[in-house]
């Protein structure tokens, strides 16, 4: 169940990974790189997010996992 909060909390990274798909070879240093986030779920105190990071060419470059304590 999702639960909007009338303030913000304070929270606590658990666990965070990242994978690494391609590297940033061939990207001119100056390109914009994309990201898109999104909260997978939120419930009993805890919520998962993945985010994704994009090269401009559309090449996935990594993708982050964090799962995050909310405290009450």
């Amino acid at each position: 169940e999702m639960v909007a909060f009338s303030e913000p909390r304070a929270a606590a990274t658990l666990t965070f990974g990242i994978d690494l798909h391609e590297p940033l070879t061939g990207l001119p240093r100056d390109a914009p790189l994309f990201h898109q986030g999104e909260g997978l779920a939120r419930t009993g105190g805890y919520a998962s997010e993945v985010r994704t990071l994009w090269g401009e060419d559309g090449r996935l470059v990594s993708v982050n996992r964090q799962l995050i304590a909310i405290i009450k």
